[in-house]
């Protein structure tokens, strides 16, 4: 039985939206399923599972322990008291029906809270998911019955309102297949009229004169039911509400054209009438439309044609086709039997799938598995069937497949069922979905092609493919059941005007538990916000974000267990996490906000299926951002990067596992490689072993198909060249890397000129190399990062990344040309920095490195400006710059770091006691109890340890310059701990003066161990001859000779050892 105000949730295209499913197949209900009723009843009813809900009541199978039968159990929701009469309006009309067509009710009950329906249970399934099944004389034979069941309901002053393929449900009888009406629950009782129990019906059989008027004003009579009727009839015979019927035999076309007539006194006066027309046309008989002679003569012949054989010969040939006649209509009849039999197993299992996303969260991966086995037990006993049967058999398991997510099968099973001759309604639907299901991934796939001319002809590929296939086929299935804003909506989209179906479903309301039109939205504004983010449209992309989270909101309200609606969910989050401070204000508390819910949509999808490669590769790119967050905060979130790692390997097995294409995984590919780069720059900048990292991303890089190996490949290719150059342990290995590098990045750049991200990442990568490089040499290779950069500048003038590359790679060859003599080139390079720098600022004020780099010009190179401050105004510029009172050292340490440097700095110039007295309070009284606290800060620990030792050295209070100097050396020893043994010229000169440290402290304290310190001196030594001979030439020499000195003075200035540091 279906209640007509409620939709079917369990599947597309079975139902009238509007419908609650009551009836099922045979077969029992999964064990996942809560067995319980909503409200506590009679022990005597035993639940056996939800069969459909919607937003006014459910509908239970149950058990009847008293009378050992199964029922179908009707609760209406307790807060809906208008509801409530009008079950129990509905109870009285029923009871009071006795008829083999019309299902019928056994009881009401009124138990506390609870108000239901106790009714018999039908095993079957909708007309119209069959008629196409059945021969021109059963589905009149069917409608006949119907019209016999609703004589008897108007003989007792009841109207049912709503006739309609979706209330007739067929089910298997003795001997044919038994049709019942079903759902009186807007029937309408004369007596009764007064209390508004009559309800709306479907539009499209509803008669004209209920439809142009307010529905209680017109009292509701059988004419109604008999235009319904009609449009019922129609509807099954023709497949559609069109008045073109010239197919129909004439009979019929009168028979239809008299129930549909636009004034209710020229149909039928009764249903009866029209059940004897309806049997008179099956018996061949005249209809009482029709009352000529010629016409009478005529109907009379057809009919007694088998009585005018009169010759042997004859009679043999009509028994032999009788005979035949005979067998065909059994089979057909067993046809019909089976298909009908499989129809109910699928619904059946379709329900089950719908519970299973509608029940509270859970791992549903098992249980979806599980009925995944009938789809293929379907799919394989297809091949051995006819091909009549085979269609359904096909039908059956792409609906299923559909279901479960699997794309793939669902496609080559309803493929070969349309192929086979299927082209009934809820395969068409399921069809054209799982088609845009293709669709959707392709536009997806699509922006992991390398150049924008193959993601445009990607998706005019995808839109000719899938979409204009789709829609095709949308349209073939003239669908009924479908909302029909929904229709409209996707076929918009489909139609490629995803703006419109988006305004369409955003104004359109569905019963409250029709989770698929929330579904579109959240997928459409995905796609379409998407396309913002990435450049290839224009438009508001926070109005998007906003209309993306109310749709997830409500379809997760309706299908709480539903994946894919985390996963649409979290690929736009991840995608909002781009730096876009520049084109809205407002963007960082939105991006934080944004940030801060991931961890909730992952703690659902992995109660939901825990071994997702979707999921599992979104959290490891959130894992990837909670990373970029720390760094930028100077933290050492290194577990963070393992974690992902380990994700994105566990990701990448299960999608094997789970059978999924290349083009599915290129996704996974693209994060692993994105990941395993920042990975690599983690190690390699700390100074950390990086080979099995770098090992395992090169295996990566080459399992990409090749159709992606665009300049993202090649860019990938480089970083990965540039990291292991880092790392190299001589100076010949390394600048072979980076040449490597340097031709990967041309490569790139080649093949794709216009992106300026490449230009910009291949200067970011020259400017790293020159680092490395003598100084002729380096000053080149800088000048072509400049070349790369300064067109990108002027191209992207309000890029923040853009202008943090330009000022740095002008920062750094300002001081090297400055170093190398050429004053007026460096005083005209570090301009241009600090204009570049001071605007990046200004675009992104809250990126704490950006402040830093800047704030570098005029702590180590005020010397090099056009103009150099004094040291008064130099030292309010780094103030300001630094903006330290809207910075917390969470937020920024390297910051304070700088401002210690300043306090260094102004108090070796000046001596005054002020400078050292906020260095004591800046070290020990904020960022040494931050650091504590947190536990980390790689980068921070030497600079900690070197502040400690400049106040141990200016101090009189010897326990105190004691404690100093063992913190500083702790802090060095942290350093040494978390560093490579490789070489690393700051770490190793901060390394080597942690060892001086102590030695140093007990010199000052007490004149000895004058042959500690004299090895200890001797150690430096020998690092700095490392350290020259590394580096040859290179820049970072200079940088390295000027740390190792600064520790000699210190040395010669507060102890009695005379020494001599290398010179430069």
């Amino acid at each position: 039985m279906t209640d007509s105000n409620k939709p079917n949730a369990s599947h597309l295209g079975s139902s009238d939206y509007d419908d609650e499913p009551t009836l099922a197949s045979h077969d029992a209900q999964p064990q996942y399923a809560r067995h319980t009723f909503p409200y506590p009843i009679n022990r005597r009813y035993r639940c056996l599972g939800l069969l459909g809900q919607g937003s006014s009541g459910a509908v239970y199978k149950a058990f009847d322990s008293q009378l050992q039968r199964e029922v179908a159990l009707k609760f209406i929701h307790q807060d809906q008291l208008a509801e409530r009469q009008r079950l129990l309006a509905e109870a009285r009309v029923l009871a009071k029906l006795e008829h083999p067509h019309i299902c019928k009710v056994y009881e009401v009950a009124e138990e506390g809270a609870a108000v239901y329906l106790v009714m018999s249970y039908i095993d079957g399934a909708h007309l119209n998911q069959w008629r196409e099944q059945f021969s021109l004389q059963q589905r009149v034979r069917i409608i006949a019955d119907i019209a016999d069941a609703l004589d008897s309901a108007h003989q007792q002053g009841i109207v049912h309102c709503d006739v309609k393929p979706a209330n007739i449900v067929l089910r298997q009888g003795t001997h044919q297949v038994d049709a019942i009406l079903v759902d009186f629950g807007i029937a309408h009782a004369s007596y009764h009229s007064v209390t508004g129990v009559s309800g709306a019906g479907t539009e499209s059989y509803m008669a004209p004169e209920r439809l142009n008027s307010e529905l209680d004003s017109v009292a509701p009579g059988p004419a109604i039911d008999i235009y319904a009727l009609g449009a019922t009839l129609r509807f099954i015979l023709t497949g559609s509400h069109s008045s073109d019927m010239q197919a129909l035999p004439k009979d019929l076309r009168l028979i239809i054209q008299h129930c549909l007539a636009v004034d209710p006194s020229q149909r039928y006066p009764s249903a009866a009438q029209l059940h004897a027309d309806l049997c008179a046309w099956l018996e061949q008989r005249p209809i009482s439309l029709r009352r000529s002679p010629l016409y009478v003569t005529q109907r009379l012949w057809s009919r007694s044609r088998w009585f005018r054989a009169t010759t042997i010969g004859v009679m043999i040939v009509s028994l032999a086709s009788f005979s035949f006649f005979t067998s065909y209509q059994q089979t057909q009849h067993q046809r019909q039997l089976e298909q009908l039999d499989l129809s109910a197993q699928v619904v059946q299992r379709e329900y089950q799938i719908e519970s299973i996303y509608r029940a509270p969260r859970h791992n549903v991966r098992a249980s979806l598995q599980a009925l995944r086995a009938d789809a293929d037990r379907w799919y394989t006993n297809a091949a051995e069937q006819p091909d009549w049967l085979a269609a359904t058999h096909f039908a059956a398991a792409g609906r299923i497949y559909y279901q479960l997510f699997d794309n793939e099968r669902a496609l080559a099973s309803l493929s070969r069922a349309w192929q086979l001759g299927d082209r009934s309604e809820r395969t068409a639907t399921t069809y054209a979905l799982t088609i845009n299901r293709f669709a959707f991934d392709a536009k997806r796939q699509a922006r992991a092609l390398p150049t924008p001319a193959q993601r445009e002809q990607a998706i005019a590929d995808a839109q000719q493919t899938y979409n204009a296939l789709a829609l095709d086929i949308l349209q073939q299935s003239r669908n009924t059941s479908l909302p029909r804003d929904y229709l409209r909506a996707l076929q918009l989209y489909l139609n490629d005007a995803p703006e419109q179906a988006l305004r369409v479903l955003r104004n359109a309301q569905f019963p409250h538990w029709f989770y698929q039109g929330y579904e579109l939205q959240l997928q459409i504004s995905e796609e379409l916000a998407q396309d913002v983010l990435d450049g290839y449209t224009d438009g508001d992309y926070l109005d998007l974000v906003r209309i993306n989270e109310r749709a997830f909101e409500r379809l997760t309200e309706r299908v709480p267990s539903y994946m894919p609606a985390y996963l649409l969910r979290s690929a736009l989050l991840l995608a909002l996490q781009v730096t876009r401070e520049n084109e809205h204000p407002q963007y960082r508390a939105n991006a934080t906000s944004w940030m801060d819910d991931l961890p909730g949509l992952y703690t659902q999808m992995q109660r939901l299926d825990p071994n997702h490669p979707e999921y599992l590769s979104m959290h490891a790119r959130y894992y990837m951002l909670l990373h970029v967050r720390l760094h930028l905060a100077e933290l050492t979130p290194s577990h963070y990067l393992q974690l992902g790692a380990r994700l994105y390997e566990q990701s990448l097995r299960e999608s094997y596992r789970r059978g999924w294409s290349d083009d599915q995984r290129i996704n996974i590919y693209q994060g692993i490689l994105r990941h395993y780069e920042s990975y690599l720059n983690y190690l390699t900048n700390n100074g950390r072993d990086a080979s099995q990292v770098l090992a395992r991303y090169q295996v990566v890089l080459h399992q990409v198909p090749t159709l992606y190996r665009g300049s993202n490949f090649y860019m990938s290719l480089a970083n990965a060249y540039a990291s292991q150059a880092r790392q190299a342990d001589t100076y010949q290995a390394r600048n072979s890397l980076f040449e490597a590098a340097d031709e990967a990045y041309a490569e790139a750049q080649r093949r794709s000129p216009e992106l300026l991200g490449i230009q910009a990442n291949y200067a970011r990568i020259l400017n790293t190399w020159a680092q490395y490089l003598p100084k002729p040499m380096a000053r080149d290779t800088r000048s072509r990062a400049i070349d790369l950069i300064s067109p990108v500048l002027e191209q992207a003038p309000n890029n923040v990344a853009v202008n943090f590359n330009y000022g740095t790679i002008y920062l750094d060859q300002a001081g090297l040309v400055g170093n190398l003599g050429d004053q007026e080139l460096a005083a005209d390079l570090m301009d241009k920095a600090d204009r570049a720098m001071a605007h990046m600022v200004s675009l992104a004020p809250l990126l704490d490195i950006g402040r830093q780099r800047w704030a570098d010009i005029y702590l180590f190179f005020n010397h090099l400006l056009p103009e150099p401050l004094s040291e008064a105004a130099r030292f309010a510029k780094i103030i300001e710059i630094l903006d330290l009172d809207n910075f917390s050292p969470q937020e920024s340490s390297m910051s304070y770091v700088r401002y210690m440097e300043l306090l260094q700095q102004r108090h070796f110039a000046t001596q005054q006691a002020e400078y050292l007295n906020e260095l004591k309070r800046v070290l020990l009284d904020v960022l040494i109890p931050d650091i504590e606290a947190r536990g980390e800060g790689i980068h921070a620990y030497a600079d900690y340890a070197r502040n400690l030792l400049y106040l141990s050295l200016h101090t009189n209070d010897p326990a105190q310059q004691q404690a100093w100097l063992s913190s500083a050396d702790a802090y060095f020893s942290k350093q040494t701990d978390s560093s490579l043994s490789r070489f690393n010229v700051t770490d190793t000169a901060n390394i080597t003066a942690a060892k001086l440290a102590k030695v140093m402290g007990l010199t000052i304290q007490t004149g000895a161990h004058q042959s500690e310190l004299q090895a200890a001196l001797a150690q430096l030594s020998q690092t700095c001859a490392q350290g020259i001979a590394l580096e040859e030439e290179g820049f970072i020499r200079d940088m390295f000779l000027v740390e190792a000195q600064r520790i000699w003075a210190l040395v010669e200035q507060h102890t009695q050892v005379s020494c001599a540091a290398p010179a430069a």
